[in-house]
């Protein structure tokens, strides 16, 4: 099980002897439950589903990784057990949040696109994104329709410089 120490070095940004899956290691995992925790009390299958949707069914955490977590983050008080079995943030869990976002904050755009074609390459993700999920894309048909005239102005725009 993961003890003090592991609290310690999870805290200021240790990679330990956890692997990463997709990326998001355990440290990660930890992070991501403490953030959807801040939102609103959850239950461990919950959590995973939440987990699913925010990375558009990239990774789905296994009950083998949840609930080991959450008995951890109990340990630590950084969360509760309420009695109906969803689980909340306590005091300690936002102040580690906290300092999380301001670790992270450090980085600065270090995790985003570093270049035009990265943007671009980014772009296109989402497109194929909303390709996959018509209804939603539906839902935001308006947001979407300025993107889109947005996008032609600036294509115009660079068009008409160039010659």
């Amino acid at each position: 099980m993961y003890g003090y120490n592991e609290h310690r070095e999870g805290m200021h940004g240790g990679h330990g002897r956890h692997g990463f899956m997709g990326g998001v290691g355990f440290r990660g995992l930890r992070h991501y439950v403490l953030e959807l925790l801040s939102e609103k009390p959850m239950k461990g299958s919950e959590i995973m589903s939440a987990i699913a949707e925010k990375t558009m069914d990239r990774w789905k955490p296994s009950p083998g990784s949840i609930y080991p977590l959450l008995r951890n983050l109990e340990s630590l008080d950084l969360v509760v057990r309420n009695e109906n079995g969803s689980y909340s943030i306590t005091e300690a869990g936002k102040q580690e949040i906290s300092y999380r976002r301001e670790v992270m904050r450090g980085f600065g755009g270090r995790f985003g696109p570093n270049t035009i074609e990265d943007m671009i390459n980014e772009m296109e993700n989402y497109v194929n994104y909303f390709s996959d999920v018509p209804e939603e894309a539906k839902s935001n048909i308006e947001a979407l329709g300025k993107l889109t005239a947005s996008l032609n102005r600036l294509l115009e725009k660079l068009k008409s410089e160039d010659q």
